[in-house]
C-alpha cells in the first residue's frame, strides 16, 4: 500500500529534478551568450578605436607616428583574446544568421593582422578602404550583439540587451562621423 505512492512521488521528483535541471542549464547558457556579447561590445569599441588611429596615421601620411596605433592594437588584441575565449565557451547554433556572423567575425579577427599590416606600411590602403574594412566587423559584432536578445524568455533582460546593443550602434554611429 505505502510502494505505490512512494513510487509516484519519486517520479515526480523526478521529473521536477529533470526540468528544474533544464531550466538552470538554460540559465547557463544565456549567461554565457550574454558575456559573449558586452565582450562583444568591447570588441567593436576598441575596434572603432583603432580604426581612428589607422585613419589618422594613413591621413598624416610618412610623417606620422605609429606609435598611437601600436598601442592601440595591442588594446585590442587584448580584448580580442577574452572575446575568444568566451566565443569558445559557446556552442555553434547549426545553421542561421547567428551562425553566419560569428563565423564572419571569426574570419575578420584572424584577418586582422594583415589589416594591420597594410595600414603600417601604407601598401595599396586608402584610408576609405581600411576604415570600410574595420566597419564590416565592428558592424558584425554590434549585430551578434543585437542577436543575442533574441530567444531571451524574460522580457526586461531581452530589453536590457536590446538597449546596450542600441547604445552600441550609437557609438558606431559616432565612431563613423569622427574618421569621415
Amino acid at each position: 500500500i505505502v510502494a505505490v505512492p512512494l513510487v509516484a512521488v519519486v517520479g515526480f521528483a523526478g521529473v521536477a529534478l529533470a526540468a528544474s535541471a533544464s531550466r538552470a542549464d538554460q540559465a547557463n547558457d544565456l549567461g554565457v551568450r550574454v558575456q559573449l556579447a558586452a565582450d562583444a561590445g568591447s570588441l567593436a569599441y576598441e575596434l572603432q578605436r583603432e580604426r581612428a588611429a589607422a585613419a589618422e596615421l594613413l591621413a598624416a601620411g610618412e610623417n606620422s607616428p605609429e606609435e598611437a596605433f601600436t598601442r592601440q592594437s595591442r588594446q585590442t588584441d587584448q580584448t580580442a583574446t577574452r572575446y575568444r575565449v568566451q566565443r569558445s565557451l559557446v556552442a555553434d547554433p547549426d545553421t542561421g544568421t547567428s551562425a553566419t556572423v560569428l563565423a564572419r567575425i571569426d574570419r575578420a579577427l584572424t584577418g586582422l593582422s594583415s589589416l594591420r599590416a597594410q595600414v603600417r606600411t601604407a601598401a595599396q590602403a586608402s584610408v576609405s578602404a581600411v576604415t570600410f574594412s574595420y566597419r564590416i566587423v565592428i558592424a558584425d559584432l554590434l549585430a551578434h550583439r543585437e542577436s543575442t536578445a533574441q530567444g531571451v524568455s524574460q522580457a526586461d533582460v531581452a530589453d536590457d540587451i536590446r538597449a546596450a546593443a542600441s547604445v552600441s550602434k550609437m557609438a558606431e554611429s559616432l565612431g563613423q562621423q569622427q574618421v569621415a
